[in-house]
C-alpha cells in the first residue's frame, strides 16, 4: 500500500501540472471571465498538451515516437512557452493570483478532498472485472503499447483500434509519464473525473451567479444526487438499505442505461461517456467566454485577425475531439456552437432582424464542422463506424412519465414552475400586447398541448415540447442577458434530445427491444450532467426575481429540499451497497482487500491465473502475440492480453461484431476457427505453421481453458518438446513458448 500511497501522489501532481498549463494557456482565452476559467485548467491543460502530442505521434506525420521520453521533452516545451507566456503577462497574472488566492485555494482543497474520497472508495471495489472493465482496460493497455497513431488494438492483433480512445488516451498520459503500473492507474482516473466534475460545475455556475450557494448546489446536483429511484424501491419493497439494487438506479428505462455522474462514478468503468464530462464542462467555459469576448469568426475581417483565427483553431480542436472521445457528444457541441454563435450575434452585434442573425450563424457553423472534422482526419481514415442510419421509435417503447420523473422529476418542478411564471408575466400581464393578441396565444398554448397529446398519447413528448417551445421563443427575444441566453440554449437542447429519443433513435446493430439501447443511454448521460448545471442557473433566477411570495414561497422550498432529499439517497445507501457494506469480506465470489490494483484478485479467484498473466506483462515484447480462448463478452474472457498487455488473436468477438460493423465476421471467424482449431488438435505438430500464420509467440493455458477444452488436447503441447517451450507452471496455468 506504500507503494500505492506513492502512485497517489504522482498521479496528483501531474494533475497540478497540467493545472498550471492550462492555467497560463486558457488566462488570456478566459479573460471576460472573473476567475478566468481556473476550475477547469486541469482538462484544459491535459487536453491541449495530449492532443499536441497526439498529433506528433500520428503516424500520418510521425515526428516522433509515443514514449514517456517523448511526453517529458514535449512537457518541457510546454514548460519553456508556458514561462514565456507569464514573463509576458507577469503583472496581470499576479495581481489575479493574490487577489483570489482565496477562491483558488478553496477549488484546490475542495479538489483534493473529493480526489481522496473517491480514491479510498475505488479500494473496496477495485476489480477490472465485469461490464465493460475489461474492454476499457485493454484500450489502455493498447494505448500504452503503441508507438505511433491510431493506437494498436491488443484484442485484434495486427490491427487498430476501432473505438472513439481519446479520453482513456488523456490519461494514460499521465499513467505513461508517471510509470504508474496500469491496473492502478486504471483505478486513479475515476476519482479524479467526479472531483474534476464537482469544482467544474461549481465554478460555471459560481461565475453566473456570483453566489456561492447556487455554486455548491449546481456542483451537488451534478456529481454526487442521483434520482428519485430509491424512493420507488422503498414503495415497493420497502425500507430496507441491506436489500437496495444499486444497480437500478442506473438503469430506469428499461433495455438502457441512462447514468449520472455518480452513478457511473460507483459502476467504476472508465468508459468513454464518462471519461468526456470534465471536457464537456470545460466546452461550455469556452463557449462562454467566446460569446462574451466576441471570439466567433463572423465576419471577413474576424476571419482576416490571426489572433482569433488561432483561438477558432483551438475551439475547433476541443469541439472535433469529441468525436474521438465520446461520438455521442459531437452532435451536441455542434448544437452548442451555433447557439453560441447565435446568441453572440444576437446580444453583441449591432441590432438587425432575426433572419439576419439565423443566415449569419450557418456560415460560420459550417466553418466550426468542416474544421473540426478536418483536423482529425487521420482517424476517420482508419475508422469503421457500426452506425447504419437512424430507425423511429415504435410508440410503444417510449419513455413512461413515470420513468421521466424518476430521472428528472427533482429537475422538473422548478422548470415547470419557472415557465408558468414568465409566461403570466410576459404574456398575461404585458400590457404592451393587444388583448386580442394575448387572447389568441392563450388560446394556442392551451390547445397545442391537447392536440399533441390526443396524437402522440403521451405526456411527456407533451410537457418537454412545451417547455422547448418556452426555451426557443425566450431566445429569440432581446430580453435575455448573455448569460441567460446561454442557459436557456443549453435547457433547449437538453429537452431536445429528450424529445428526439422519443421519435427516433441511431441505428448501431442493436434490435429489437435494445435498438434505442444507445440512443437513450449516450443521450441521458449527457442530459443528467447538463440538466442540473442548467437548473441550478434556473432556480437562481427564479429565486432573484421574487415571483415566489409568502406560501408559496416556502411550498416550494420544502418541495424542493424533500425532492433533493430523495434523490440524495442514492449516494449514502447506494454507496453503502456497491462498496460491499465497507466490508472487505467475501463479495460475489470475489476477495476485496484494501488496493488500487485492478488486477489482484485474480490471485484469489482462479489458481496460477495471476501469476501466469504477470508473468507475461514482465517478460514478452510489443511484438509478442498470446494465444488464449476467446469466449462471451463482459466475461473473464481476454482477462490475458487485457491484464498483461500482450496482444491476442481476438477477443469478445461478439462485443467487437457490434463496434466494427456487421462485416467483422470477415475478419473475426477465421481467427475464431484457428483458436479452437489449435486447441482442439490432437497432434501439436500439426498445429505449429498455423501458430506460426498468426505471429503467435505464446500459448496460455489456464483455467478457462481447460473448462473450454478436454485436458488431453491440451496436455498435447507437452509432447512436441522441440516446437515448445513451457515457461511458466503454477497450478492450473500453464504458459508456453512457441519456439
Amino acid at each position: 500500500m506504500l507503494i500505492q500511497l506513492l502512485d497517489i501522489i504522482l498521479w496528483y501532481i501531474a494533475l497540478q501540472a497540467f493545472c498550471i498549463i492550462g492555467f497560463i494557456l486558457g488566462f488570456k482565452i478566459f479573460s471576460s471571465l472573473e476567475y478566468r476559467g481556473f476550475s477547469i485548467s486541469k482538462p484544459f491543460g491535459l487536453f491541449v498538451f495530449s492532443i499536441t502530442c497526439w498529433f506528433i505521434c500520428n503516424q500520418s506525420i510521425g515526428i516522433a515516437k509515443y514514449s514517456a521520453l517523448t511526453l517529458y521533452i514535449l512537457l518541457f516545451i510546454f514548460a519553456v512557452f508556458c514561462y514565456y507566456l507569464y514573463t509576458k503577462n507577469k503583472e496581470e497574472i499576479n495581481n489575479f493570483v493574490k487577489s483570489k488566492s482565496k477562491y483558488i485555494f478553496n477549488i484546490e482543497l475542495t479538489f483534493l478532498i473529493f480526489f481522496l474520497i473517491f480514491v479510498l472508495l475505488r479500494t473496496y471495489t477495485p476489480n477490472i472485472e465485469g461490464t465493460e472493465k475489461p474492454l476499457e482496460f485493454v484500450v489502455i493497455n493498447s494505448i500504452l503499447k503503441t508507438d505511433y497513431f491510431p493506437a494498436i488494438d491488443l484484442w485484434l492483433s495486427g490491427h487498430p483500434l476501432n473505438y472513439y480512445y481519446l479520453g482513456q488516451y488523456f490519461f494514460s498520459n499521465i499513467i505513461k509519464m508517471t510509470f504508474i503500473d496500469p491496473a492502478i492507474g486504471f483505478n486513479l482516473i475515476n476519482p479524479g473525473i467526479l472531483a474534476l466534475v464537482i469544482i467544474g460545475s461549481f465554478e460555471f455556475i459560481y461565475e453566473l451567479t456570483r453566489k456561492v450557494f447556487w455554486g455548491v448546489l449546481a456542483a451537488f446536483m451534478t456529481a454526487l444526487m442521483g434520482n428519485l429511484e430509491p424512493l420507488m424501491q422503498f414503495l415497493r419493497d420497502g425500507i430496507n438499505p441491506n436489500y437496495f439494487r444499486w444497480w437500478d438506479s442506473g438503469h430506469v428505462i428499461p433495455y438502457s442505461f441512462p447514468e449520472f455522474p455518480y452513478w457511473s462514478f460507483l459502476h467504476s468503468d472508465v468508459h468513454a461517456h464518462f471519461l468526456v464530462h470534465p471536457f464537456t464542462i470545460l466546452f461550455l467555459f469556452v463557449i462562454l467566454a467566446f460569446i462574451q469576448s466576441g471570439y466567433y469568426l463572423i465576419t471577413i475581417e474576424d476571419f482576416k485577425n490571426g489572433r482569433k483565427f488561432a483561438l477558432n483553431i483551438m475551439y475547433c480542436l476541443i469541439l472535433g475531439s469529441f468525436m474521438l472521445t465520446n461520438s455521442w457528444n459531437y452532435p451536441t457541441g455542434i448544437a452548442l456552437t451555433f447557439a453560441g454563435i447565435f446568441i453572440y450575434c444576437y446580444t453583441k452585434l449591432p441590432k438587425t432582424s432575426l433572419i439576419v442573425n439565423i443566415i449569419r450563424v450557418f456560415p460560420s457553423g459550417l466553418f466550426y464542422i468542416l474544421t473540426s472534422y478536418v483536423l482529425y482526419l487521420s482517424f476517420y481514415a482508419g475508422y469503421n463506424s457500426p452506425v447504419e442510419g437512424i430507425g423511429f421509435v415504435d410508440p410503444v417503447l417510449r419513455t413512461t412519465t413515470l420513468q421521466l420523473l424518476i430521472l428528472i422529476g427533482t429537475f422538473l418542478l422548478p422548470i415547470i414552475i419557472l415557465v408558468l411564471f414568465e409566461f403570466y408575466n410576459n404574456l398575461i400581464l404585458n400590457k404592451e400586447l393587444a388583448l386580442q393578441n394575448k387572447i389568441l396565444a392563450i388560446l394556442l398554448i392551451l390547445l397545442l398541448p391537447g392536440v399533441l397529446f390526443i396524437l402522440t398519447k403521451s405526456l411527456v413528448i407533451t410537457v418537454c415540447s412545451g417547455i422547448l417551445l418556452y426555451f426557443l421563443i425566450s431566445l429569440l427575444s432581446r430580453k435575455l442577458s448573455e448569460e441567460k441566453s446561454f442557459i436557456y440554449a443549453i435547457s433547449f437542447l437538453i429537452f431536445s434530445l429528450i424529445l428526439c429519443c422519443e421519435f427516433i433513435y441511431v441505428n448501431d446493430l442493436f434490435s429489437g427491444e435494445y435498438e434505442r439501447q444507445n440512443t437513450v443511454a449516450k443521450s441521458y448521460i449527457q442530459i443528467l450532467l447538463l440538466l442540473p448545471i442548467a437548473t441550478a442557473y434556473l432556480m437562481y433566477i427564479l429565486s432573484s426575481k421574487g415571483y415566489l411570495k409568502g406560501i408559496f414561497r416556502s411550498s416550494y422550498i420544502i418541495a424542493m429540499t424533500v425532492l433533493i432529499f430523495l434523490s440524495s439517497t442514492f449516494l449514502w445507501i447506494g454507496t453503502h451497497i456497491k462498496n460491499n457494506r465497507f466490508e472487505r469480506t467475501y463479495y460475489e465470489y470475489n476477495w476485496h482487500v484494501p488496493t488500487l490494483n485492478g488486477s489482484y484478485y485474480i490471485s484469489s479467484k482462479l489458481d496460477g491465473e495471476y501469476e501466469g498473466i504477470m508473468w507475461l506483462k514482465k517478460n514478452a515484447t510489443k511484438k509478442d502475440i498470446v494465444l488464449e480462448v476467446d469466449g462471451k463478452p463482459y466475461s473473464h474472457y481476454g482477462r490475458v492480453a487485457s491484464h498483461s498487455g500482450v496482444a491476442s488473436l481476438i477477443n469478445w468477438a461478439g462485443s467487437l461484431n457490434v463496434l466494427r460493423g456487421k462485416y467483422f465476421y470477415l475478419i473475426s471467424n477465421p481467427r475464431l476457427d484457428d483458436i479452437r482449431f489449435i486447441f482442439n488438435t490432437e497432434n501439436k505438430r500439426d498445429v505449429y505453421m498455423k501458430l506460426k500464420e498468426n505471429s503467435i509467440s505464446y500459448i496460455y493455458i489456464g483455467p478457462l481453458e481447460r473448462v473450454e477444452f478436454p485436458e488431453e488436447l491440451l496436455k498435447g503441447f507437452d509432447k512436441e518438446k522441440d516446437l515448445y517451450k513451457k515457461v511458466f507452471k503454477k497450478g492450473n496455468t500453464t504458459i508456453y513458448k512457441v519456439i
